[in-house]
């Protein structure tokens, strides 16, 4: 057979000719930018998140599942997550699910199942390996293992044909995964993985760790790097030996691959078995949360000793508060998810998290547990006096919420002069009556157009240092004064968050 001479790029543009290549949503594309900038906060990585409902969603509810939240107590926000789980963890978690979704989702699905399934338990399961091995971004190779698969699986999802093709050569043990794949398409599944992830935009250092990873297998463990490689090869080959219906490498025999890799990276056979058995019972919760369908009827014979007792889960057609709008909020709803809240921001209080996350917490409950459009968060400036919008959630936002300042002045009489200068929330049910005409600042309002706002200030030393705007400004719903009740009981918790750090503890 004539050998192709395509390189990653042209195979990518045959598939995107055909309109199906999949290209990664704008919040996904903010999120990885965040992981570059050394800058980058928490809170930061909250704000993006919650500007897409269906990420927020899945997010909250793999944050309070068992494969991510041992202690059991329950996250109502996203604040709150990126705190518990950590930074990087949220990150992965977000771009991991993205990527599993857009396959999964797609009318071509049915031609990649297996693949999909493979590579998701194989990621779990080399999170748990590299875990047990000691490596402290256990968290990233989840996302690498994922990875090293995306061009298999984009191959299978744009280019059927030619796939079968290349799977036919592997499984008659005629030839290897990527030498198919290099005679088929022209180029490799690794060469691949690098293009899609260079033009989704992951971060240069991922790429780089994904090229030695792709490099396979090492034969003898040296290095680190060799250990890498090892539990991502050992992974993949394992689940896939594990599939009912697929296998793409040689052997296919599940012990075979034990046998191959456990010794090699110190793994006791017990032990290996009971890593297998928590990944499979691990992913099986995983994708119940993504709300992705399977059965363990997808895993071989040689799989019965794994998935013994294997959990059934109920569907639940309750959503959780915390991962629904506040305008689809019972009344009951907003009050639970407050409650929620407030526990949320007393515990990151005791942890002596920082106030900046802490403010990220209180605006999500603000938005929902309240019910608010949208909040955005400004802190005072004192040196240029000036109040300047540093982060905010719901929509609409401003694209540069940076360009939201007030000008601060002794003898200004506008809200939020007042209210920084006297420490006094204000309840605005509209701008366009007196007495509340008077004070109206009007560059802010032709920026916000908010007709009907609140205004929270916090303080330290009592000297106000910020303060939370709130407005319904789509749905255009009055503030009663018993939610503006709800709204400064915020207050104190985040002016004590800020008292607990000058102190030191």
């Amino acid at each position: 057979m004539p050998q192709n001479n395509r390189t990653p790029s042209k195979v990518l543009e045959k598939i995107k000719d055909i309109g199906d290549l999949p290209v990664m949503t704008a919040t996904i594309r903010q999120i990885t930018h965040l992981e570059k900038q050394e800058t980058s906060s928490a809170a930061d990585l909250a704000q993006v998140i919650l500007k897409d409902l269906a990420l927020t969603t899945r997010v909250l509810k793999l944050a309070n599942s068992v494969y991510y939240n041992w202690s059991q107590k329950e996250i109502t926000t996203v604040s709150r997550a990126v705190v518990v789980l950590g930074f990087e963890t949220v990150i992965n978690l977000s771009v991991g699910v993205s990527v599993l979704d857009y396959f999964y989702r797609s009318p071509r699905s049915k031609h990649l199942r297996a693949h999909l399934f493979v590579t998701m338990f194989a990621a779990i399961f080399s999170r748990i390996l590299a875990e047990r091995l000691g490596f402290k971004n256990f968290e990233e190779v989840f996302i690498l293992t994922l990875l090293n698969n995306v061009g298999l699986l984009m191959t299978a999802y744009g280019l059927p044909e030619e796939f079968e093709q290349i799977r036919q050569m592997v499984i008659t043990g005629e030839k290897g995964k990527n030498t198919a794949a290099k005679e088929i398409l022209g180029t490799t599944f690794s060469d691949l993985n690098i293009e899609l992830t260079r033009f989704w935009g992951f971060p240069p250092t991922l790429i780089s760790e994904l090229e030695l990873v792709n490099l396979g297998s090492p034969g003898i463990i040296v290095t680190k790097d060799d250990i890498l490689r090892s539990i991502v090869a050992c992974a993949t080959e394992l689940f896939y030996s594990l599939h009912a219906r697929e296998a793409f490498w040689v052997p296919r025999d599940t012990k075979q691959v034990m046998k191959r890799y456990f010794p090699a990276l110190e793994i006791p056979e017990d032990q290996g078995k009971a890593l297998i058995r928590r990944a499979i019972h691990e992913g099986k919760e995983f994708l119940d949360v993504l709300q992705m369908e399977f059965s363990p009827k997808e895993f071989n014979t040689l799989a019965e000793e794994f998935v013994a007792e294997f959990p059934v889960s109920e569907e639940k057609a309750i959503e959780t508060p915390g991962t629904l709008p506040w305008w689809k909020m019972s009344q009951q709803q907003r009050a639970q998810f407050m409650k929620n809240t407030m526990a949320d921001i007393d515990n990151s209080i005791q942890e002596n998290v920082s106030p900046n996350d802490v403010l990220m917490i209180a605006m999500e409950g603000i938005l929902k547990g309240v019910g608010f459009d949208r909040v955005i968060l400004f802190l005072v400036d004192r040196k240029q006096k000036k109040l300047r919008a540093k982060a905010g959630i719901g929509d609409p936002l401003p694209d540069d919420i940076a360009s939201l300042t007030v000008d601060i002045h002794d003898n200004a009489n506008d809200h939020f002069n007042i209210s920084v200068r006297e420490i006094r929330p204000f309840l605005v049910p509209s701008v366009k009556r007196p007495p509340d005409r008077a004070l109206v600042n009007w560059d802010l309002f032709n920026q916000l157009k908010g007709t009907s706002f609140c205004l929270l200030p916090f303080s330290f030393m009592r000297k106000t240092i910020g303060l939370f705007y709130a407005d319904r400004v789509r749905s255009n719903k009055p503030v009663s004064d018993s939610e503006f009740k709800s709204l400064l009981q915020f207050k104190a918790l985040i002016e004590a968050a800020f008292q607990l750090r000058a102190k030191g503890k």
